[in-house]
């Protein structure tokens, strides 16, 4: 199941869902100033997790054009710097035209798009984790070679989650 549960933060009615997922999946745009916003959710969704129920299993997931795709490697740098042991499961990629198919404002096949490519790969990533947290907590970190971050448009891969903005 996904469950896209908004922001999380302090007295946020779904945060009990977010902290009861098999894996929470944090979502971000790169930035610094969106970043540093996204430690402090982090930091934040982790002590609170375990003050309540114990550990929870984060992820993020980087929304960015395809071009900044090496933002996600980069974000994963500065979370492991950060002593944050949060993988970033990939980078979803920003494409306007794909999404106003999805939308219903445009036809024409989605198959090829670089959305649509960017999410199986994501996907693969998070099904990986989400099975992995329900045997041990995840340690490693997906690098820009790992099918969640394919080196070309061309190149694709073929659980029960949340989706939070941070």
């Amino acid at each position: 199941m996904i469950a896209d549960v908004g922001r999380i933060g302090p007295g946020v009615p779904s945060l009990g869902v977010a902290l009861s997922a098999d894996l929470t999946v944090l979502v971000a745009r790169p930035g610094v100033e969106h970043y540093g916003h996204l430690r402090e959710r982090l930091s934040w969704l982790r002590e609170e997790a375990d003050r309540r129920s114990g550990p929870t299993t984060l992820g993020v997931v980087l929304i960015a054009p395809w071009r900044s795709r090496h933002e996600g490697a980069d974000l994963a740098r500065l979370l492991q710097a950060s002593g944050l042991d949060v993988p970033v499961l990939g980078v979803l990629a920003e494409d306007s035209s794909a999404a106003d198919v999805l939308a219903g404002r445009r036809q024409r096949p989605l198959g090829r798009t670089l959305l649509v490519r960017s999410a199986r790969a994501l996907a693969d990533s998070v099904s990986s984790l989400a099975s992995a947290s329900s045997v041990s907590a995840p340690t490693s970190v997906f690098t820009p070679t790992s099918p969640a971050f394919p080196t070309s448009p061309a190149s694709t891969a073929g659980a029960t989650t949340t989706g939070a903005r941070a």
